[in-house]
């Protein structure tokens, strides 16, 4: 049996053996592309943030864009840190190509399939994948197929559940008619307001 002694003694030869000023971990990084536009609203850093759980009883509950949104993480609530929200998609839904100058987006598809461009890079996701799409690239994505779609999505620092808000409307009924969506010049300047570039209309695919 190799005693504790022994083993400190072969970590003092393993570490002398090393060459000085030879670093032990070699981390690459990368800096976000520099933004001229003022973070989202909840986005300002805060060491106030308390514990909670938030369920589907309680999230939040929205009309966005003509579709469901629940509101898991609130930004406020989490500092600034991220913002979390839950959108039910109808087939055949899909987003305007657009920029997130200020935060990455990342989203989770739960249900349906997803097909996108990011970069100008074409991309499909579905069931269980997950899709990066970093700060100041231009993105978008749309619903395909005749299945409804599901996602998580995440932005950090947090301020797009700020957006949805204010784009969107309280959800009285779940089993109501969404509202209707706002024109595409009022929903250009909310989007500037929370930090994005809507760079035309919706997306479409051909297969």
């Amino acid at each position: 049996m190799v005693s504790i002694a022994q083993i400190h003694r072969r970590m003092i030869l393993a570490t002398a053996a090393i060459p000085l000023g030879l670093p032990l971990v070699q981390r690459q990084t990368t800096t976000p592309p520099e933004s001229t536009f003022p973070p989202q609203a909840g986005t300002t850093p805060s060491t106030t943030t308390a514990f909670h759980t938030v369920t589907p009883e309680n999230a939040e509950s929205s009309w966005f864009l003509g579709h469901a949104a629940r509101i898991y993480g609130d930004s406020e609530r989490t500092g600034g840190a991220f913002d979390l929200v839950d959108f039910d998609l109808p087939p055949g839904f899909a987003t305007p190509l657009h920029v997130h100058h200020t935060a990455d987006e990342v989203f989770w598809v739960l249900e349906g399939t997803v097909r996108g461009l990011c970069a100008g890079k074409e991309w499909r996701a579905s069931p269980g994948d997950m899709v990066w799409l970093p700060r100041g690239l231009p993105h978008g994505f749309a619903t395909v197929g005749d299945t409804p779609g599901r996602h998580l999505t995440m932005t950090m620092p947090g301020g797009f559940d700020a957006f949805v808000r204010e784009a969107g409307e309280p959800m009285g009924d779940p089993d109501g008619t969404p509202p209707p969506i706002p024109d595409p010049s009022t929903l250009a300047a909310l989007a500037e307001k929370h930090g994005q570039t809507i760079l035309g209309g919706p997306l479409s695919f051909e297969d």
